[in-house]
């Protein structure tokens, strides 16, 4: 695989999505938004305006402007830092935030920053909340969807050498962690597993984890892989639905010959041992030893679109 190409300041553009926000000095009234935010979009800083000259622009692929609206104009500040550094804006991978206090909307107070930046625009959010008293819920929206934004970003694997390296990580181990919530109630348990196809079977007795599953079929596998003289840090993230199956069904017998158990003899015991049938929707992988070629050392893979 070849190296990514070369900034046009001359620097590679970090492998990893890194984000950087940048928001006006009357803003800082916001910082629990601003941090919120950053929070949720994942790796990156944030910045006032008066705070980014010393800093490298290419230390980042992701640019988020946030811009307080007061009587249909952005801040100046914020203007006057996207004029200023438009020739590099451009490059970037760029999205505006309009911070309006609740119950207003900025209108086209922001087109002004669009027609500057052009095609680097991905997207325009607007967060319309009291500084004093933050909206969680809408701040983790945004977050959110800027986050995925972000991790388009990333240079990326193909879907099928995602998988087969994510195939191969999950047939290696034994051991994961499942986790179950519903409502208040979340769990964390570690089990041993089975890796077959796309699925992930576990044989457990019920408990705390079946409380939760019962009434949320939605489960998050996770395992992991320490550093190693061979390896840098490893882990995957799976997320899916479970089924759970009775000894006396088909699907039990068969889960027990994938996973090499004696299907009498867990009949026999004094206590139900259940199967766990979980199919696999989505991995995340992080593998450190990606960025040796030139990738994202986090990458993802839907399971069903590869099952197609």
């Amino acid at each position: 695989m070849t190296a990514p190409e070369p900034s046009p300041l001359g620097k590679s553009t970090p492998v990893n999505p890194r984000v950087a926000l940048i928001y006006g000095v009357g803003d800082q009234n916001r910082l629990a938004e601003i941090q919120g935010l950053l929070q949720v979009m994942g790796a990156g800083r944030y910045f006032a305006v008066d705070e980014f000259d010393s800093v490298d622009p290419d230390q980042y692929n992701f640019y988020v402007i946030g811009a307080s609206v007061i009587d249909g104009e952005p801040d100046a500040g914020v203007a006057g830092f996207v004029a200023q550094n438009r020739d590099w804006l451009c490059t970037k991978r760029v999205a505006l935030i309009a911070f309006c206090r609740p119950g207003q909307q900025p209108g086209a107070a922001l087109e002004g920053l669009r027609d500057m930046l052009g095609d680097a625009i991905l997207a325009t959010e607007t967060l319309c909340t009291d500084p004093q008293t933050p909206d969680r819920k809408a701040i983790v929206d945004v977050g959110a969807r800027l986050h995925r934004l972000k991790e388009d970003g990333g240079s990326k694997l193909a879907p099928a050498e995602i998988r087969e390296i994510v195939d191969a990580f999950l047939r290696r181990r034994k051991h994961c962690v499942l986790s179950t919530g519903y409502g208040v109630n979340v769990r964390g348990t570690s089990v041993s597993y089975t890796y077959h196809d796309g699925h992930v079977y576990i044989m457990c007795e019920g408990a705390g984890k079946f409380q939760n599953i019962l009434l949320n079929d939605r489960v998050c596998v996770a395992m992991f892989a320490p550093p190693s003289t061979k390896s840098k840090v490893a882990g995957v993230q799976l997320t899916g639905r479970v089924r759970i199956f009775h000894p006396d069904t088909e699907e039990y017998q068969r889960i027990s010959a994938i996973r090499d158990r004696d299907c009498e003899r867990l009949r026999g015991l004094p206590f139900i041992l259940w199967a766990l049938d979980i199919t696999v929707e989505q991995a995340e992988f992080w593998w450190g030893d990606l960025t040796a070629r030139g990738v994202a050392p986090k990458q993802s893979v839907r399971f069903d679109e590869q099952n197609n």
